[in-house]
């Protein structure tokens, strides 16, 4: 699930996150696409996912903080986030909300052996098995686990 991720998302976001942890030559970059080590996938997957978070947070933050009122989870997920428009900040809150997070989820329900939080996980990433046309491959994998 790391690799599809990592393909979709590379020229958007995932190639300046690697770049900055230390995959600077072509052939590190190239490297870091493929997701060949899945220990350096899984660092690179928690940096992207814990950045952008931290960084889809602060226009939240600063409009709150401006304005007097209370930062509050629900307040974000609920009316704000639902309030704003620009396109850039919705791929990136999907990216994280459904994909990361989706992975992430899969991951801990195999490490904890509990097979709730794995379907959570791969029902939630599953829509992107179906770029590049790889949905009978990703079926595959889905099944597999």
């Amino acid at each position: 699930m790391g690799k599809y991720f990592l393909e979709f998302n590379w020229e958007v976001l995932m190639s300046s996150f690697a770049m900055e942890l230390g995959f600077s030559s072509k052939a590190a970059q190239l490297y870091a696409k493929c997701g060949g080590n899945t220990h350096y996938t899984m660092t690179l997957l928690k940096v992207a996912y814990k950045r952008t978070w931290m960084e889809l947070h602060v226009p939240y933050a600063r409009e709150q903080l401006s304005s007097g009122k209370e930062l509050s989870v629900n307040d974000f997920l609920y009316e704000w986030y639902p309030t704003m428009k620009d396109p850039n900040y919705q791929f990136m809150f999907q990216m994280v909300w459904k994909y990361l997070a989706g992975f992430f989820t899969s991951h801990y329900g195999v490490r904890r052996k509990n097979k709730i939080y794995v379907q959570a996980g791969i029902e939630s990433f599953a829509d992107l098995f179906h770029y590049k046309g790889s949905s009978k491959y990703g079926t595959i994998e889905l099944q597999d686990r």
